[in-house]
């Protein structure tokens, strides 16, 4: 996502959220997310989201990959 992000600046994008690390721990959500969003923030036109259908995973987690979309994303 960041280096497409970088080769292609005018292309809106989204997705790149891998829906296994979801599944994981926090820690692994927040050093996914603060991989991607301020490459993307600072280029803009991009809409976080998990490319395909998501696993079961823990609702704590879900809700913490939001929280950290809101706090990193604007």
């Amino acid at each position: 996502m960041v280096e497409i992000g970088k080769k292609y600046p005018d292309l809106i994008m989204r997705g790149g959220i891998d829906k296994r690390v979801l599944a994981k721990s926090k820690k692994d959500i927040d050093q996914m997310v603060e991989r991607i969003f301020p490459v993307m923030r600072a280029r803009g036109g991009y809409i976080p989201c998990v490319d395909h259908g998501t696993p079961k995973k823990p609702y704590e987690n879900y809700l913490h990959f939001r929280k950290r979309c809101l706090e990193l994303g604007g």
